[in-house]
């Protein structure tokens, strides 16, 4: 069963990876049990009502639908960081005049498991403060920077601060830079196959994903 509906929400959907460790594969294409990456991603979304926009090529717009925003970060493939706040650009400029959502969700298409994703991250999201950001980590320690939960205020801000290109060709984690001044990280551990990704060939294998010239799956 999904999660409550969270209309204090927004999400930033990344699927814009060049996937050049399986060959150039769209990752955001993928196939699972049937469906895209990208399309089980929206759906779980839209069943929670979560604003979202979607960051990558022009190609998708076919697999988005009606109403939601495709966006790239500018210049195209320069990284998360740059990705990220294109998204909430985005949001912020198709949002409803008001306070806006509290939180935004920050994801990448090719977790596998969107809804025991979703569901795991409003849990956290749900016992934080509204000044908080939910950091999941891996068992090794590894910080989750594409599956995180951060303050939307604090967000449309930093985007404000950076201009369009400010944080092009950076790494996800410099869009927290400076964010300890003003919140606290929250930093949960995630479990293993709920911070499951597809990076490789052998990663798509073991999940099931219909990669183009696999030899089976």
């Amino acid at each position: 069963m999904p999660a409550p509906v969270e209309p204090d929400l927004q999400a930033v959907l990344l699927a814009g990876g060049t996937g050049s460790r399986l060959g150039g594969a769209d990752k955001a294409l993928l196939m699972r049990g049937g469906s895209t990456l990208l399309s089980r991603w929206l759906e779980e979304l839209e069943r929670r009502k979560i604003r979202t926009a979607v960051v990558g090529p022009a190609h998708l717009r076919a697999q988005v639908p009606e109403g939601l925003d495709l966006v790239q970060e500018e210049p195209a493939f320069s990284g998360p960081a740059a990705g990220i706040l294109a998204g909430a650009r985005a949001l912020q400029h198709s949002g409803q005049l008001g306070e806006g959502p509290s939180a935004t969700l920050v994801l990448a298409v090719d977790l596998i498991s969107p809804g025991p994703v979703l569901e795991w991250l409003l849990a956290r999201l749900g016992a934080a403060t509204a000044a908080d950001a939910v950091l999941p980590r891996d068992e090794s320690g590894r910080d989750q920077y594409l599956c995180m939960a951060v303050p939307t205020a604090w967000l449309q801000r930093r985007a404000q601060e950076l201009g369009p290109a400010g944080l092009a060709n950076a790494r996800a984690r410099t869009l927290l830079d400076g964010f300890d001044g003003v919140g606290t990280l929250v930093r949960p551990v995630i479990p293993a196959e709920l911070g499951a990704d597809i990076d490789t060939l052998e990663d798509a294998l073991r999940w099931g994903i219909d990669l183009p010239g696999a030899a089976g799956s």
